[in-house]
């Protein structure tokens, strides 16, 4: 039998597909419009993931958001605490948000073909970081981003960064502080949805072989 083989070409189809699908179903519901700032949100992975759904949320409100969905990886160690997650990918804010308290998300690892859940409560000191971050730089400050990192085992960091937007001013200065961590628990899914861009992950090597996942 001959054997299938999707090209680089489509599996970044289906990768633009699966993220495009999820931003589209981003929705917000606040009924308080006391403490409002201005932020973006941006996704990262140590490792191969797929990010499926971020809920943010405090007392009255409740913002949800795909996470971002498909991320290849990068320098981030969730067992080092020096080492922050690093955005690949970011879902714009329109206007001013709620400061959230708590978020839950879910995502899927290539690596361990498992499904995660996890919750996180972020720093109390939350609301005072984003007054400080939202003129960090003057004039040339740009909108602080919450960055949630996701790990293949199951781990989870939240980071609120913020950087210069005119770097003749300020030089390529950033500011970046952890804000919530947590381990996620294994919950069920079907890892059938995922399987073609597995192999091509695994055919590219920047997957090792898996086992009882054949070419």
């Amino acid at each position: 039998m001959q054997k299938a083989y999707i090209s680089k070409k489509s599996i970044r189809a289906l990768i633009v597909y699966f993220v495009t699908s999820a931003l589209a179903g981003c929705s917000i519901a606040t009924s308080d419009s006391t403490q409002l700032v201005e932020y973006n949100l941006g996704f990262g992975s140590d490792k191969p993931i797929h990010a499926l759904e971020l809920t943010l949320a405090n007392a009255k409100n409740t913002l949800h958001s795909s996470g971002g969905g498909y991320s290849g990886g990068s320098t981030w160690d969730p067992n080092n605490p020096q080492s922050l997650p690093k955005a690949g990918g970011f879902h714009v804010l329109a206007g001013k948000q709620f400061i959230p308290k708590t978020a839950h998300a879910r995502w899927f690892s290539y690596q361990n073909q498992k499904f995660y859940e996890a919750d996180l409560s972020f720093a109390p000191t939350l609301t005072m970081l984003f007054k400080d971050y939202q003129h960090a730089f003057g004039k040339n400050t740009h909108e602080p981003t919450i960055i949630f990192g996701f790990g293949a085992n199951g781990e989870i960091q939240a980071v609120l960064k913020v950087s210069c937007s005119y770097q003749y001013e300020c030089g390529k200065n950033e500011r970046a502080e952890k804000i919530a961590t947590a381990n996620g628990r294994a919950t069920s899914g079907d890892a059938k949805a995922f399987l073609a861009i597995t192999k091509q992950l695994i055919r590219e090597k920047t997957l090792k072989p898996i086992t009882g996942i054949e070419d």
